[in-house]
């Protein structure tokens, strides 16, 4: 039984690492069950042999680099690399939180090893969330100076394409900006600022 609750802790555990570096990747992941399974394995099978420090580490390291392969594509030697660098990272964020927690109450079990690995899992979809619309953001967006006579300020523009807004007095395209931007350059008197009594 103990075997089975090892096998089945980090079959989990690996599940949530190979999900994660997928999604950081942006990723599908191939094979993905089998890799959690075929990791699973290597972590049972490993402490059953009476093995050095640095043959345990290079087994790690290999079993790791397999998993690499198995699950993710790797079409040239640096996006192996890259592939490899961002699963050792993972391993060591769900690795540190449940070695943290274990420092902190003296000893895990399997159910609090998975239940902090589970809250590591969804605060990290959130923050990878986070981070990829964070970069498509900024791959649209440049600093722009707006001037309006002799008012002039510098702020965070967003590019848009299908911006077709046109004044149709003047014909002239409109530029759409925040309250906050509105107020920078005229104040926050509303009123006065339609009636063009601003100075």
């Amino acid at each position: 039984m103990y075997i089975e609750y090892i096998l089945i802790e980090n079959f989990i555990i690996d599940y949530f690492i190979l999900s994660c570096t997928g999604r950081l990747l942006k990723e599908r992941g191939r094979f993905v069950w089998l890799g959690s399974l075929l990791g699973s394995v290597i972590a049972v099978l490993c402490p059953l042999f009476n093995l050095t420090i640095w043959s345990s580490l290079i087994i790690k390291i290999f079993s790791s680099l397999l998993l690499t392969v198995v699950c993710f594509y790797n079409k040239t030697i640096k996006r192996l690399l890259l592939n490899y660098i961002i699963f050792l990272m993972m391993t060591f964020v769900f690795g540190g939180a449940v070695e943290g927690m274990k420092q902190l109450i003296g000893s895990v079990t399997l159910e609090i090893a998975l239940a902090v690995s589970f809250v590591v899992f969804i605060v990290m979809k959130l923050v990878i969330k986070a981070m990829h619309r964070k970069k498509v953001i900024d791959s649209f967006s440049a600093r722009v100076c707006i001037i309006d006579g002799d008012k002039k300020i510098e702020e965070q523009g967003y590019f848009d394409s299908g911006n077709l807004l046109y004044d149709p007095i003047t014909s002239h395209p409109i530029c759409l900006i925040t309250h906050e931007v509105f107020c920078k350059l005229y104040g926050g008197d509303i009123i006065n600022i339609f009636l063009n009594n601003y100075q």
